[in-house]
């Protein structure tokens, strides 16, 4: 599917994850992936999935933002040895890391050791939140809030989005094909209010597409892509990040023919991406 030139070299570094090939990516992936599994990584619970794929995330996404091998292989295993904030120790940090060094360097070791001993809780919530008083934490927000250029002074972005959004945006992809009016002046807020990611672009293409609004809808599916590409993970973490680039490029398909199927077999069919 032919793309923007931006988005052919953000899908051209996206590719090998979302075919899983992940040998061409580092040659060593695989059998680091296998060692994490074979640790129990697999095994362990990690807020939506398990810790293998959280660890597998954040070397995809370190590896989409061009950081360096070593930074890259510590995201890969960065939790293992525990934190503050999780209790996965799949590595023991007393015995295991000349282990953990022989499978991802020096470097990435001592990257892995001192994340895992860095007293988050004291760090965050003693040295940061605590820190603050009401007032400045509400000055400095203004202050963010501005220099984004979105919301005026007197509103909290995240009430404000949470008001204009309503139910659950996923309604549109698992219910609802065509949404009204008042539904798409919700996601142009949406935007305006939260510019840096894809999601409500992506469903403001469908939108368009589905009403034959070809132009608007290639326009918002390339910014969506874009921004699924460039960030290697999902805003919303109901749907997977691999999802939302499928069915971005499916709409963004759909609107480079300039087409959209008006049949529930037609719409049923949708899902082959070139």
């Amino acid at each position: 599917m032919p793309t923007s030139t931006s988005n052919k070299d953000l899908l051209e570094s996206a590719r090998p994850f979302l075919r899983e090939d992940n040998a061409s990516v580092d040659k060593n992936l695989p059998t680091l992936l296998t060692i994490l599994r074979s640790a129990g990584a697999g095994e362990c619970w990690h807020r939506l999935g398990t810790f293998s794929d959280h660890l597998y995330h954040v070397y995809r996404i370190l590896k989409l933002w061009k950081a360096t091998d070593s930074v890259c292989l510590f995201g890969l295993f960065h939790s293992v040895y525990s934190n503050s904030y999780h209790d996965l120790a799949i590595f023991n940090p007393e015995t295991d890391r000349e282990t953990v060094r022989h499978h991802v360097g020096p470097v990435a070791e001592s990257l892995i050791h001192l994340f895992c001993i860095v007293p988050r809780h004291t760090l965050i919530h003693d040295d940061l939140v605590f820190r603050y008083t009401d007032a400045e934490l509400r000055e400095h927000l203004q202050a963010s809030e501005q220099k984004a250029g979105g919301v005026r002074k007197e509103e909290n972005w995240r009430k404000k989005l949470q008001e204009i959004v309503g139910r659950s945006w996923l309604e549109t992809c698992t219910g609802r094909l065509f949404m009204t009016r008042s539904q798409t002046r919700r996601w142009v807020k949406c935007i305006e209010m939260n510019p840096f990611v894809g999601e409500p672009h992506v469903l403001l293409s469908q939108f368009y597409v589905s009403r034959e609004r070809f132009e608007e809808g290639e326009r918002e599916g390339e910014v969506g892509l874009g921004l699924l590409l460039e960030w290697g993970c999902p805003w919303d973490k109901r749907v997977s990040w691999e999802g939302w680039v499928a069915w971005c490029r499916v709409v963004l398909s759909k609107a480079k023919e300039r087409s959209w199927p008006h049949t529930s077999w037609g719409i049923i069919s949708l899902g082959l991406v070139k």
